[in-house]
């Protein structure tokens, strides 16, 4: 174009992020001259769309910074994010902004505090907000429906349902699918059958997917599988969902074999689909074709949850196998999943992994579950439901001759430490820099905290980083921090949810007793992520603890876009999100930068049937892979790693397999010649 004006600008931005295009945007968003406040809305809202919830909450308050008035758009999306994080105290903040703003009254702000209040599992907040409005619309009743339905009491979204017919609002589809799901988890089968009938004459039974799904989903709940398949028979549209739903109500009422057909029948599976079928054989006996059906979810690389360990599990009890029962408690260690003190999802695996342990002990440990467990730091107290399981397990795995450290032990090891706080999920140069600051200071110790996904019901994804493979990569950060490797403590996330920012200073001071403290400038933590760097420093000066809080890194690839910028923070943060991008995109180069080295998968050889090999190359399922994979497409240049010998290769990366290419034969025979248990492939 020979003359561009900020309109243009924003019209091509708003092109990247309707295509999901969010971080070309963001590169666009830079170059732009004179960004208005539709260009930052359109930067909070598109990473807020995108899930990337940290990002939008910064440009959000970068907007504030710059004194660009916020609107209603604005306040949504930041909302929005908040409700992603579940941060509660930002939400909360935003809200007392709203408060002063002209949008206080606004039903569109209204709504969007509840379903953020409902997000983050305050449900006291939630209907404070909506007593409080003086206007309210079908969009509002919804959002605190869906919150009671989702966070309970569940009972509370039906009366909440008929208060809103009584006031003369017009249930829409969100509305009735939220009921439905009240009655089906109440096992409600009048009030059901009532919703039902109010559908069917509003005619929505026709063409709404998700009203339809949550039909089946209630009837097949109900046990009234024939009620179920009619409705299922009778939707124009099907999804994953809706034969999931029938799957799963095939299995409850015994009919696994039509379960399976259906199953099979499917065009489309998830991970909660294959969890149904597993089940289904496990809980009606069937539990060497439950077993059988994990391998085969393996083979086409579906990533497995705590559900599908924990029927995995009780499939081995069941057969009373004690060597495949140690085999699924090695695949679930190697997913990275901690089941002490865990939440319900926990516990249904740590009690399968109990049954597990009794093959081996003979109920010998039995008399475990009146003890007392050690909590984060080590004072004893009685325990629950979930603390017996921690004790038992505990006892029980000691017996069956693992070699890991107690949680007490492991956890004196950090008294006088600098402790780096964060996620290190990804290992890369921003937490180098937090462990060379620690270092700077005294000995350097990595405190993060694991099970965050399974805790807080996210998806499960494949780890950045091979659980094998991070002493190698801290073991290389030792020049960086004076001739010192940084060790590393994980601790279950399950057991300091619940601890406020001061508790959780306390803990650090008195119980661990460290020296300091080192975290980044963006550090938030405490229950719901309630406190930031400046409440850490005050709260360590209280204990007196050192607290050392640091510049986020920067991603270099940004600064193109504002060379001539004073705030640092326009050039990006380094963070795993972008990580995740950029190995999404294949930008290997880019990978490389971000993480200051190669990224290395690592593939588990000691399944060899699983291979296949042909001249110089050799070909693999992606779930043998324990890291996550770049895009599908080939990559030059590219090593195997056997010892110290470097092997030269190209790596082809397509739907199911990974395949390696070795330039010469000689060099290939000697990867498939190796009895090797794990091989390492750096990217480039």
């Amino acid at each position: 174009m020979p003359e561009r004006n900020t309109f243009t600008w924003n019209s091509m931005t708003n092109a990247y992020t309707t295509s999901r295009l969010v971080f070309e945007a963001e590169r666009l968003f830079y170059l732009m001259p004179e960004p208005d406040q539709c260009s930052w809305n359109l930067m909070v809202s598109s990473f807020a769309q995108c899930e990337l919830f940290d990002s939008s909450i910064e440009y959000f308050m970068r907007m504030h910074k710059e004194d660009f008035v916020l609107n209603e758009f604005s306040y949504g999306s930041g909302l929005s994010a908040c409700a992603g994080l579940r941060d509660l105290k930002m939400g909360t903040q935003i809200h007392a902004s709203v408060v002063k703003s002209r949008y206080s009254n606004s039903v569109y702000m209204g709504s969007a505090l509840i379903d953020m209040y409902s997000k983050t599992g305050n449900v006291h907040y939630a209907t404070k907000v909506f007593n409080g409005m003086c206007e309210r619309n079908v969009v509002s009743w919804n959002s605190l429906i869906s919150c009671y339905e989702q966070n309970g009491p569940v009972s509370e979204a039906l009366e909440i349902f008929v208060r809103m017919m009584y006031f003369g609002f017009k249930p829409d589809e969100k509305t009735l699918a939220s009921v439905v799901s009240a009655c089906a988890s109440l096992c409600a089968i009048r009030e059901g059958k009532e919703i039902h009938a109010r559908i069917v004459k509003s005619d929505m039974v026709r063409d709404d997917l998700i009203i339809c799904n949550a039909l089946v989903d209630m009837y097949a709940k109900f046990g009234r599988i024939d009620e179920a398949r009619w409705i299922f028979d009778k939707m124009p549209l099907r999804s994953v969902v809706s034969h999931t739903c029938l799957v799963s109500g095939y299995a409850r009422v015994a009919s696994v074999k039509t379960a399976r057909s259906m199953f099979m029948g499917m065009t489309e599976r998830n991970v909660v689909s294959w969890n149904a079928l597993i089940a289904g054989y496990t809980q009606n006996g069937d539990n060497e074709e439950a077993l059988n059906l994990f391998l085969i979810l393996k083979r086409e690389s579906v990533w497995p949850t705590h559900y599908t360990f924990g029927n995995l599990l009780n499939a081995c009890a069941n057969l009373a196998d004690l060597k495949l029962g140690r085999q699924a408690h090695a695949h679930i260690l190697k997913h990275g999943f901690r089941f002490q003190n865990g939440p319900e999802p926990d516990v249904f695996v740590g009690n399968a992994l109990i049954d597990i342990i009794k093959l081996r002990n003979k109920n010998s440990s039995s008399s475990c579950l009146s003890n007392k467990v050690s909590d984060f730091g080590g004072n004893c107290v009685q325990p629950k439901s979930s603390d017996t399981q921690s004790s038992l397990l505990s006892q029980s795995l000691s017996q069956s001759g693992t070699d890991e450290e107690p949680p007490s032990e492991r956890l004196l090891i950090l008294a006088g430490g600098i402790v780096a706080l964060g996620k290190f999920d990804a290992l890369h140069i921003g937490h180098r820099e937090l462990a060379i600051q620690a270092a700077k200071r005294g000995i350097p110790f990595l405190l993060s905290f694991v099970g965050m996904a399974e805790v807080l019901g996210w998806e499960p994804r494949a780890p950045i980083v091979a659980e094998c493979d991070r002493k190698r990569i801290l073991s290389s950060w030792a020049p960086y921090c004076g001739g010192v490797i940084p060790r590393e403590l994980q601790i279950d996330f399950s057991k300091v949810r619940y601890l406020t920012p001061r508790q959780f200073v306390e803990k650090l001071s008195k119980e661990l007793g460290v020296r300091g403290v080192v975290a980044g400038e963006n550090y938030h933590f405490g229950y719901r992520a309630a406190g930031d760097a400046s409440d850490l420093v005050k709260l360590c000066e209280e204990y007196e603890l050192e607290a050392y809080v640091i510049n986020s890194v920067m991603d270099n690839n940004q600064i193109s876009g504002a060379l001539n910028s004073c705030d640092r923070k326009e050039r990006g943060q380094v963070s795993s999100t972008r990580v995740r991008y950029a190995l999404d995109k294949g930008d290997m180069k880019y990978v490389s930068e971000l993480l200051g080295r190669k990224h290395r998968l690592v593939l588990m050889m000691e399944d060899q049937e699983r291979f296949t090999s042909e001249g110089n190359r050799m070909s693999a399922p992606k779930s043998c892979l324990l890291n996550l994979a770049p895009k599908e497409g080939l990559y030059e240049n590219c090593s195997v790693l056997i010892d110290k010998n470097v092997i030269p290769c190209r790596v082809i990366v397509d739907t199911t397999d990974i395949h390696l290419e070795c330039y010469e034969v000689a060099n290939f025979s000697c990867i498939t010649s190796r009895d090797l248990k794990i091989l390492g492939i750096e990217l480039w």
